[in-house]
Order: C-alpha cells, then sequence, then structure tokens
C-alpha cells in the first residue's frame, strides 16, 4: 500500500528533526564537553606562555608548565616552567579566562556538529521509512 503525497507530508512533519539530540547525541555531548576541557587548557596553556615567551620560542624550547606533586605544592607558590622560570601568582590568572573562552567555543562548534550529524541521521532513517513504504 502506496502512501499518498499528503500522508507522506504528515508522515515528514511527525518526524521532522526537532531540538533534541536523543540519547547518543546527549552522551557524546558530554564527552565532548569534557575532552574539550582538556583540549582548551592544554591550548591556553600554549597560547598563555606564547604571549609572554613568543610562539616560536615555546615551540622550539618545549616551554611547558611542569606539574609539581600536590603535597608540597602551596596555592600561592609560583608555577615553574620547563626552561627554570617561574610565574608569580598575579600571573597565573590570565591562563583561566583563556581556557574558558576556548572552552565555550569548544562546546558550541560539538554542539553544531553534533547536531547537524544527529538531524542528517534522522533526516536519512525518514527517507528510508518513505521508501519502503
Amino acid at each position: 500500500m502506496a502512501l499518498s503525497e499528503s500522508d507522506k507530508r504528515i508522515v515528514r512533519a511527525a518526524f521532522s528533526s526537532d531540538t533534541s539530540l536523543g540519547s547518543l547525541g546527549r552522551a557524546m555531548l558530554t564527552l565532548w564537553c569534557c575532552a574539550s576541557f582538556f583540549i582548551s587548557d592544554y591550548f591556553a596553556e600554549f597560547i598563555f606562555l606564547a604571549f609572554r615567551y613568543g610562539a616560536l620560542r615555546v615551540y622550539r624550547e618545549h616551554i611547558r608548565i611542569i606539574p609539581t606533586p600536590p603535597p608540597h605544592v602551596n596555592k600561592t607558590d609560583p608555577w615553574i616552567l620547563s626552561n627554570g622560570d617561574q610565574i608569580s601568582h598575579a600571573d597565573k590568572f590570565g591562563i583561566f579566562p583563556v581556557t574558558m573562552i576556548l572552552w565555550l567555543v569548544f562546546i558550541v562548534a560539538g554542539y553544531v556538529v553534533i547536531k547537524h550529524w544527529s538531524n542528517k541521521k534522522k533526516q536519512s532513517r525518514l527517507e528510508r521509512a518513505l521508501n519502503d513504504v
């Protein structure tokens, strides 16, 4: 039994893409939010050090912030860099806004990609359903 054009329009409207991502899309977005925080922290560190030392020097000399063991660290102690320099407590605040801005940009970009993928998947499922009828 074939559907008429009006029935196909009704089915299309019933299965049109909405604002929900679906369970897989929500899981992917949650994982992306967690992963994008660490990615944005890495890039924010590079941007912060490139602002202080220059991008070429940071790249050539592999300048990084050295993680120090937690029991021996006071929150007001300076960060130690791989080249022996130290970043004071007052200068540390500059990395936080950069991390948050990058994180929000990555989250929005990830949401747009996941939403587009989710809508495309729903549309192909609807087309298969209409072709089977």
